[in-house]
């Protein structure tokens, strides 16, 4: 189904006042076909005992530990619209200080941050694609 040229400069010019308003623009991945997807399982782990200041001096921190195992999947339910869910399965932070020390919880683990949305492709011209997601 083609879409109209009305909605196509209507299409360009919600974007431009989107980007244009906003304080950040990111690029990401392009709307998946319809009935296709794309689907990752992922591990990270981060570990320190150092950090930099302000000022650029290193500085020695107590050991700092962050574990997470995530899942990612894109399904194309049209064409233009694709459904995505990005979450953090087990997300584990430490920090090698006594709780009573620091006044706070060093150690925490648990279900970490849950990322879902549709995207919606605008515009198609040659091999790119200008899309939007809530």
């Amino acid at each position: 189904m083609k879409k109209k040229p009305c909605f196509k400069y209507f299409s360009v010019v919600v974007l431009a006042i989107l980007i244009f308003s906003s304080n950040s623009v990111e690029a990401g991945a392009w709307p998946q076909k319809k009935g296709k997807g794309y689907f990752k399982l992922d591990f990270r782990y981060l570990a320190g005992k150092k950090i930099y200041e302000s000022n650029g001096e290193k500085i020695s921190i107590p050991d700092f530990k962050d574990f997470t195992i995530g899942a990612f999947g894109s399904y194309g339910i049209t064409d233009d619209f694709t459904a995505f869910l990005n979450l953090s399965v087990f997300k584990s932070t430490s920090l090698d200080l006594p709780s009573n020390t620091a006044g706070f919880d060093t150690k925490v683990s648990g279900f970490g941050d849950v990322d879902l949305g549709i995207k919606y492709g605008i515009l198609r011209f040659g091999q790119s694609i200008v899309s939007t997601s809530i």
